[in-house]
């Protein structure tokens, strides 16, 4: 079941770039959490293939990108932690304990002053 949702998600990206230009095709990754393990698996969707698999925190259920793009936040509802990816090294840079399962994730761009 896990390889038919990573293959329908990844099909479903690479119908929705189609048209895209080929630059932006090439820099496009799909980010799919595996939830009930501890990893999160990073598509390429114009092969339809797996390129990476980073591991996080137990039973990854929802990822976020920081609005800038730079950063992925995951929550792991089984180890209730917070991973954060470096999406241009392509992988974990720091884990964040929290005090019980993280329900929800949101992102906002605030202004330091």
């Amino acid at each position: 079941m896990k390889s038919l949702t990573i293959s329908l998600a990844a099909s479903l990206l690479a119908a929705t770039i189609g048209a895209a230009p080929a630059a932006l095709r090439e820099a496009v990754r799909a980010y799919i959490t595996n939830f009930g393990g501890d990893g999160v698996s990073i598509v390429d969707p114009a092969k339809n293939e797996v390129t990476h698999t980073l591991k996080v925190g137990q039973s990854p259920h929802q990822l976020t990108c920081t609005p800038d793009g730079q950063r992925a936040v995951v929550r792991n509802t089984g180890s209730s932690d917070v991973s954060i990816i470096a999406v241009s090294q392509r992988k974990v840079v720091a884990t964040v304990k929290v005090v019980a399962a993280p329900k929800h994730l949101a992102m906002a761009a605030v202004a330091i002053r």
